[in-house]
């Protein structure tokens, strides 16, 4: 099963490259940024991910407004914050990979 990957950043540029790597067996990952002033939005560029800017209002609404105006390649999705990591050792039986 593949499905895509919506990472919330904020100024994160110590914990994104670790985090995107993490979910790097995905074929779609959007960082939504909510107007970082580091290098946050760099790095997720020169990791090959889209990047999409929204002002942040709480994350609720960031996740909201990510499902009604980005479009996913996937129907099926995860929603996480910069801090959390997804081992593809979890995700093994989902995806197919060995």
């Amino acid at each position: 099963m593949s499905f895509s990957v919506l990472i919330l950043t904020c100024n994160k540029e110590h914990d994104l490259a670790s985090c995107i790597e993490s979910v790097g067996w995905c074929d779609d990952i959007v960082v939504l940024d909510s107007g970082s002033a580091d290098a946050t939005l760099e790095i997720a560029r020169s990791l090959g991910v889209r990047v999409v800017q929204h002002p942040f209002v709480n994350f609720a609404e960031q996740r909201n407004w990510a499902l009604h105006h980005i479009k996913f390649r996937y129907p099926w999705g995860r929603s996480q914050r910069v801090e959390w990591h997804l081992s593809a050792r979890l995700m093994l039986p989902q995806t197919g990979l060995r």
